[in-house]
């Protein structure tokens, strides 16, 4: 291989690399966050705090606080996050609690069969401390904290959804990528 082909050659790689880093930058910068970020930072900023809290999978997501609230006469919040878990719910459970206290919150727990079966603790819920603190972790073993009462939860957080996905102030999703669009005439 001649001197031009190695400087070449390496021209080309660092061109590459430099294209294959700003492409990560870019999609480091437009990434979404999780639902349960999303439920997290917008159940904390609700005030007053919802009376009654919808709990459940993706399949609760499209369950309106709004249309329960009206028939039942109270705030509520949907908290229902994708892949659901018992550990997804007692935290969101205990951030609720916190943030109606000294009030009780009613539930609506919406299960399904796959929310039930074995699974591994999700670590993403130790990220978020709002989320985290409903958890304690003992010789290596992560399993629920003590039940005391907490301070409400900052309401400065902030969340990046997709262009294709919106909520609503009471956790409800109006618009993912499942979402029907309409025919076009």
């Amino acid at each position: 291989m001649s001197r031009w082909d190695h400087a070449g050659a390496r021209r080309a790689a660092l061109v590459a690399a430099a294209i294959a880093w700003a492409c990560a930058a870019a999609a480091a910068a437009h990434a979404t966050s999780s639902d349960r970020t999303i439920k997290a930072c917008l159940l904390a900023r609700r005030v007053p705090a919802p009376q009654v809290v919808i709990y459940g999978s993706s399949r609760a997501a499209k369950l309106e606080p709004s249309y329960l609230g009206s028939l039942l006469g109270e705030r509520a919040f949907n908290a229902s996050v994708s892949s659901a878990t018992a550990e997804d719910t007692w935290a969101f459970a205990h951030l609720a609690h916190d943030q109606a206290a000294p009030r009780p919150v009613h539930a609506l727990w919406l299960l399904d069969v796959e929310s039930l079966r074995p699974h591994r603790f999700d670590h993403s819920l130790l990220a978020m401390p709002t989320l985290a603190r409903s958890f304690a972790v003992a010789n290596g073993v992560i399993g629920p904290a003590a039940e005391v009462g907490h301070p409400r939860a900052p309401q400065t957080c902030s969340f990046t959804t997709s262009a294709s996905t919106r909520y609503t102030a009471d956790g409800f999703r109006t618009r993912d990528s499942m979402t029907p669009r309409p025919a076009r005439a």
